[in-house]
């Protein structure tokens, strides 16, 4: 053999070998499934949520063994990405059998051949658990606090939030008070500016 084959041989197992740790080495639930729903690569993680080894649920069709249906998912992403060849983004929770309920954001990624087909679909889950916790928090007191401030709004009158914890005393029009609410919302001057068609000064 000849040292340029010598070399192109050994950069090509070093290119597998670094493939594979790179996938290893993924932290976040990840998982590779074929255009047959089979599940052909998974890391720890991903097998652990629902209780396999990797090397055990290799082979396996995902819907029957993930989700337990008889046929793929509606509105399955795999068909999404497949036919697309574009990544898609979505929310999901996922019921874990210890009884716990965990909210993810799944991305899957066409992994495209050459001539154009798509021969696997990719998917990596990020836990946004807390996230949604903390937005669902933030909403329900806004909500409590816009009821609060429509209240008041217009009258010199104290408002008491939190049990005590907050005191304000508010004396705002009722245009100061949906620049208030807009900001609460999280909007920014030149939207608000916008939308009430005022100045942003």
């Amino acid at each position: 053999m000849t040292n340029d084959k010598q070399k192109a041989l050994h950069m090509k197992e070093y290119m597998l070998d670094l493939e594979s740790a790179a996938l290893k080495s993924i932290r976040e639930p990840f998982g590779i499934i074929d255009m047959q729903y089979r599940v052909v690569w998974t890391n720890r993680p991903m097998a652990a949520i629902f209780q396999y080894q990797p090397e055990e649920i290799l082979g396996k069709v995902c819907y029957e063994n993930f989700w337990g249906f008889d046929v793929p998912c509606p509105n399955c992403p795999v068909v999404n990405v497949s036919e697309t060849r574009r990544s898609k983004i979505m929310e999901k929770w996922i019921d874990f059998p210890n009884g716990k309920r965990r909210w993810g954001e799944v991305r899957y990624h066409p992994i495209v051949m050459k001539n154009g087909d798509v021969l696997a679909i990719s998917f990596l889950i990020i836990d946004i658990t807390s996230k949604k916790q903390e937005s669902r928090q933030q909403k329900e007191y806004l909500k409590y606090l816009s009821k609060q401030l429509n209240t008041a709004a217009g009258k010199d009158k104290e408002i008491v939030i939190d049990n005590s914890e907050i005191t304000m005393v508010v004396n705002l029009s009722s245009r100061e008070t949906e620049v208030l609410r807009l900001m609460a919302d999280g909007r920014t001057n030149i939207e608000i500016s916008e939308l009430l068609m005022i100045s942003p000064n």
